[in-house]
């Protein structure tokens, strides 16, 4: 894994606001220092810079795609899947999430470990 944390590794700016869907309680403790001024929500929504989902299966992930708000081209959306090693029962990998992005105008462009459970991926809107 990187020595970067993941606060970094997921391109959180100071004054940043963050939508964490369906995050594990362990997220926030293993995230890392935040810059200055960064606010954390439940929700996607205008003024939102980064959004950090994680889904376990498919219909997660279709309900995330359906319902992310998609005005904001900027956005920065990572979308988080179960690793084949873990021990959670899951129906998608990172082939499957990147097919379905593209269906909903996203291109996936990074991927990097949350930890031994989770790992994630960065998409732009096309």
């Amino acid at each position: 894994m990187s020595d970067k944390s993941i606060a970094d590794r997921l391109f959180i700016k100071t004054g940043y606001r963050i939508a964490l869907i369906g995050a594990p309680d362990t997220f926030l403790d293993q995230i890392g220092n935040l810059p200055e001024k960064v606010i954390i929500t439940r929700s996607v929504g205008k003024t939102t810079n980064i959004v950090q989902a994680f889904v376990d299966k498919k219909e997660k992930l279709i309900d995330f795609l359906e319902n992310l708000f998609k005005e904001n081209k900027e956005l920065i959306v990572w979308i988080a899947y179960p690793k084949g090693t873990s021990k959670i029962k899951t129906d998608i990998n990172r082939d499957i999430i990147a097919k379905m992005a593209l269906e909903y105008g996203m291109k996936s462009v990074a991927m990097i470990s949350i930890d031994d459970t989770w790992a994630s991926m960065r998409f732009k809107f096309l």
